[in-house]
């Protein structure tokens, strides 16, 4: 076996900001600490670009198979996460493509960490025994919120082997200005001037619905009432606050559309500044940290704006997104998915922005918890990887 190297195994190349932020945390952490990095990865030269310091293996059902099993074989642990990847709410296929690669380990030998990890939903009945399967032969297995840590003690799960985690994210540094590609200080000088009108920045972050590419044509009548609703709320934000809208896209090929539907269903169009979801994670960190205020059902864009004392409002089209703010202690900042209506949207806004300051203050004691059992997690994964488990 090869000494000092660790192979990451989650959902990476696929140019999704969040997954990308825990990519870019795992690789700096763990290159710090002396391991070499394989990431199994679906667009490897894209990966290789972005994430020089790693090695990239091309990651697929059945193309790269090969080099994939190579990796996990000459590795010292692979790890599971982070990200909300032991699901089938994407596809039951989802969940057997992410349990395909302890099953490699366990031919090989190299031990499995779980890392960093939302669990669930878990819908079918195969998708629950396979977990379960890949959890009694994990050497570690951290969680990232405590909803994850119940469904894994129902499966039968020891609840000593369940260890409180945090997503990755939390410990993604925002870029400087100097260090911003053109187009990132671009963003953050817009978003500057903005400011320098007096003007609230309310951020909003919409996704497609899950197991959706968001391209028009599959988005159906439900989802375009959707957007519909989302662009009457921003218009009302803007009347009623007289602020910015700044739409915060977390992945491009899905989020892009949605932000053209929702401009071109708007009134104030024109009171609407992009952050496009092609921008590296820590450049989008960056211009979260300028908002008021934080509308997301991206679950990245509210650990950013989290992590930058921004407050938020939480729109939970899945269990992760409540569960994050359940562990920061602020699930009156939710809204679950049928309470997303204009008045009631709009109502949480005004509450939060009157009570940012109270915010603040339990974002500035909440998130440094987070920071911290993310680090533990990472210390956790060198100790797999050098067999003192």
């Amino acid at each position: 076996m090869a000494s000092n190297r660790i192979v990451l195994s989650g959902s990476y190349g696929t140019r999704n900001v969040g997954d990308e932020a825990i990519l870019t945390v795992l690789v700096n952490e763990l290159g710090a600490r002396g391991f070499g990095v394989d990431v199994l990865t679906f667009t490897p030269e894209a990966t290789s670009a972005r994430q020089p310091a790693a090695n990239a293996v091309r990651s697929g059902v059945l193309r790269g198979s090969l080099a994939t099993f190579n990796a996990i074989r000459n590795a010292d642990a692979i790890v599971i996460g982070g990200g909300g990847i032991l699901q089938d709410a994407t596809s039951l296929r989802n969940l057997l493509f992410h349990v395909s690669r302890p099953i490699m380990a366990a031919m090989t030998g190299t031990p499995v960490v779980i890392s960093g990890v939302g669990v669930g939903p878990l819908r079918h009945a195969l998708s629950r025994r396979l977990t379960r399967w890949v959890c009694d032969r994990a050497a570690s297995i951290d969680v990232r919120d405590q909803r994850s840590a119940n469904l894994l003690e129902t499966l039968g799960v020891p609840a000593d082997k369940l260890k409180n985690g945090a997503d990755f994210a939390h410990l993604l540094p925002r870029n400087n200005r100097d260090a911003m590609c053109s187009g990132g200080r671009t963003v953050i000088e817009s978003l500057a001037a903005a400011r320098e009108q007096g003007r609230p920045l309310i951020g909003l972050s919409l996704r497609p619905p899950v197991g959706n590419r968001s391209r028009r044509a599959r988005l159906s009548d439900t989802d375009r009432a959707d957007i519909e609703t989302m662009a009457r709320i921003a218009d009302r934000i803007i009347d009623e606050h007289d602020a910015h809208i700044v739409f915060v896209s977390m992945y491009a090929e899905q989020d892009d559309p949605i932000a053209e539907l929702l401009a071109g269903a708007m009134r104030h169009y024109d009171g609407v500044l992009p952050v496009s979801g092609g921008l590296p994670p820590a450049t989008i960190k960056a211009a979260i940290a300028e908002l008021d205020l934080m509308i997301g059902t991206r679950l990245h864009t509210l650990i950013f704006a989290a992590c930058e004392n921004v407050p938020f409002v939480a729109l939970a089209y899945d269990d992760k997104v409540a569960a994050y703010a359940e562990v920061l202690g602020l699930t009156s900042l939710v809204l679950d998915r049928p309470e997303w209506t204009v008045d009631a949207v709009c109502e949480h806004v005004t509450a939060t922005l009157v009570a940012a300051a109270e915010i603040r203050q339990q974002l500035a004691e909440g998130v440094p918890r987070c920071t911290e059992r993310a680090r533990q997690s990472i210390d956790r994964i060198c100790t797999a990887a050098r067999g003192e488990c």
